[in-house]
């Protein structure tokens, strides 16, 4: 029984010290890790499993687990935060972003003024095929090329449509 425990014990250590650096963000296996440790014997490769148990979030037995397991796969639970500093933010710094417009009458969507794009940034259109996604995006293209470096990815279009379009 002691040497039982100290095999969990040796396996606990070398998990935590060895294996589980070099997987943060990866999910892997109980093989994944006797693999990398080239467990062979049937009694090292019980106590990786139970040591994995025991960091993971299904044992119950840390306060605050090491790894998520969903069924026999693990991932490294992730607890860093990042502290977002803002009561110092500039909340003047909106981007100069153009929204399409009628170029008959320059009347707009009117959701511009409830939009304001910082940098960095991420603006997502979505919605149900053929609903005008594509015609919206050429259309903020047009209104913003001039101001800013520009990439529009399509894989709807080649030269001939893009440029009728």
């Amino acid at each position: 029984m002691t040497d039982d425990r100290g095999l969990f014990a040796r396996a606990r250590g070398a998990i935590t010290e060895k294996y589980l650096p070099v997987q943060i963000g990866k999910t892997f296996t109980a093989e994944d890790v006797a693999r990398f440790f080239k467990a062979h014997e049937p009694e090292f490769k019980l106590a990786i499993h139970q040591a994995l148990y025991y960091m993971s979030d299904k044992s119950n037995k840390l306060a605050k687990p090491i790894l998520r397991q969903r069924g026999n796969k693990y991932r490294i639970i992730d607890r860093s935060v990042e502290i977002v500093n803002w009561w110092d933010a500039d909340v003047g710094e909106f981007l100069d972003f153009g929204w399409p417009r009628s170029y008959d009458d320059d009347t707009s969507f009117g959701f511009e003024e409830n939009i304001g794009l910082f940098p960095n940034s991420l603006l997502l259109i979505a919605g149900e095929w053929n609903r005008g996604k594509s015609a919206l995006c050429l259309n903020i293209l047009a209104e913003n090329i001039d101001k800013w470096k520009v990439t529009y990815f399509a894989n709807e279009f080649n030269a001939p449509k893009f440029k009728w379009r």
